[in-house]
């Protein structure tokens, strides 16, 4: 999830390299420009080889998880409500016999702190059998336990459970919501649908569902889901979708997490990233015909440059869905794209930054790495997949010079004479105002591995530490590493974690496999507690 959280640092940013400007260079303001915004293809950024270190397997982590889901999900554009029936296979990995098994449902919390609207699970059972479940409902009210009576869950053992929901869809331009422009409507459904609960350690995933971070906690799974919605609506998803007349087929392996966006103004434009299907779902209108295109590029730029730099993509297709969130949102081979100004859509061409768009087009593409290939607990370590999305947006993305970052800079300057991109600075300034974001912001101490709840005790910490504590970490190791080390290192990390949920020491492991120095654990410790 993209959070906006730069306006300290685009001030310092800005003032430091004002300065550079001012402190008179010899070439003429034009020359310098046309040399800051040469654009180059990935295949043009020198990557420093190094060989591979051996690093430890990934541990198996003893889990009791849902394996596969198989969902009939309704969408009722007239009384804005999800209704359908979820099957979820569930396998017992853990030492442990379980006696019950605990759904999310985190549109109840959503309602509930919503104040309007209700999401109701009923009919649950043991699938190809009449035994019904008695349920449960704790306090906060997304969390159900299914009691499993005489038909305990042994390890090693698998069940498969089957429950009915039906849904309220709450107009508001969220993560999960309807919001109308003009006659048309797009729904943005997503922690909407029952999950089963990652169950490790001796204990159910009970943390909350949060409104500003984000807490859902799942491991890969297959997920075949039949979804019905008006014949003029497209349906985007996770996953592969097949829609034939009113009926869209969704099918997905190895995805943490089901999102559906539909819409009846939605059109599709496609293009080839190396084999990934990339897709941009865009509002039909004439007056955001650039933004789009430029979304669409910085998609496929992102793609090409993470693949190269970090491991293969771990999916068929990548989705970009124009939605009306302030924020971007990550999902599985699919991304709800932040659309600013909503309120005026017909004229992003001539309000919006392009810069900020591909920015955080960036953002979530890296997500698909970090989140949906190498899984974490976001609410426990958000840095794991939030520091790491930061971190290959501002240094990864915005100095790479790619076609997309480049032209939005160019846009962005043409109409309103300045950019919000970092892919203006030469290597050297980039380098100087991350040093200074590093002295300034960071300091001496910054711990950026604790919990979602720790961080709630003090204002405005969470995405600074989070998020830019994150990013500078990275960005500190890959400095005192060397490129070559720094890179392999995060190519194996990613090919040891991909498909499975890594914790910080994992990630230490990898480090300290490559780069063990003095150098190196001082920059742990001074960001890792």
């Amino acid at each position: 999830m993209k959070k906006n959280i730069k306006k300290y640092l685009a001030i310092v940013l800005a003032v430091l390299f004002l300065g550079e400007q001012l402190a008179g260079c010899v070439q003429s303001e034009q020359t310098e420009q046309e040399t800051k915004l040469e654009s180059r293809t990935v295949d043009e950024i020198e990557l420093e080889p190094y060989e591979a270190e051996e690093l430890p397997p990934a541990g198996e982590r003893k889990t009791c998880r849902a394996e596969q889901y198989e969902m009939e999900i309704t969408l009722d554009t007239v009384k804005q409500q999800i209704r359908g029936n979820s099957t979820m296979t569930i396998t017992n990995q853990t030492e442990d016999t379980l006696g019950q098994i605990c759904v999310r449902n985190y549109a109840a919390s959503i309602l509930k702190e919503k104040g309007t609207g209700t999401s109701t699970i009923s009919n649950a059972r043991i699938a190809g059998t009449d035994q019904m479940l008695v349920t449960e409902t704790k306090e906060d009210s997304s969390v159900i336990y299914l009691q499993l009576g005489e038909r305990e869950l042994k390890p090693k053992d698998t069940i498969t459970i089957s429950l009915d929901f039906v849904t309220d869809i709450p107009e508001q331009k969220e993560k999960f919501g309807y919001w109308e422009e003009g006659e048309n409507r797009v729904y943005q459904l997503s922690f909407c649908f029952p999950v089963t609960a990652m169950y490790e350690n001796g204990k159910w995933n009970e943390n909350p569902y949060v409104f500003s971070g984000e807490s859902n906690y799942h491991s890969p799974a297959v997920f075949r889901c039949t979804f019905t919605a008006p014949e003029e609506y497209t349906v985007a998803a996770t996953g592969e979708e097949k829609t034939s007349g009113k009926v869209t087929e969704i099918y997905a392996e190895s995805i943490r997490e089901l999102a559906v966006v539909a819409s009846d103004r939605m059109k599709k434009e496609c293009v080839d990233a190396e084999g990934v299907e990339v897709n941009h779902y865009y509002l039909d209108y004439k007056g955001n015909t650039e933004y789009n295109k430029l979304s669409l590029m910085a998609a496929r730029d992102s793609v090409l440059l993470f693949s190269r730099f970090i491991g293969e993509y771990p999916y068929k297709e990548l989705d970009i869905v124009q939605t009306a969130l302030s924020n971007g949102m990550e999902f599985p081979g699919l991304m709800m794209a932040a659309m600013p100004d909503v309120e005026n859509i017909q004229k992003l061409d001539q309000s919006a930054s392009y810069t900020s768009a591909c920015s955080m087009i960036a953002h979530e593409t890296a997500h698909q790495w970090f989140y949906g290939g190498v899984g974490n607990d976001p609410y426990e370590e958000a840095w794991l997949d939030e520091g790491f999305a930061e971190y290959c947006e501002d240094v990864l993305y915005q100095q790479s010079r790619l076609a997309s970052a480049v032209e939005a800079v160019k846009r962005d300057q043409e109409r309103f004479g300045s950019s919000e991109l970092w892919g203006t600075m030469s290597d050297e300034e980039f380098h100087r105002d991350m040093e200074s974001q590093i002295e300034q912001i960071v300091g001496e101490r910054f711990i950026i591995n604790r919990t979602y709840e720790q961080y709630q005790q003090e204002v405005d910490t969470y995405s600074e530490y989070v998020y830019t504590g994150g990013s500078c970490f990275l960005y500190e190791l890959q400095n005192a590493m060397g490129d070559g080390k720094f890179f392999s290192m995060l190519q194996q990390y990613y090919r040891n974690w991909c498909m499975k949920e890594a914790r910080t020491e994992d990630f230490l492991q990898a480090v300290r496999a490559y780069d063990n120095s003095e150098e190196v654990n001082q920059i742990i410790t001074k960001y890792i507690a």
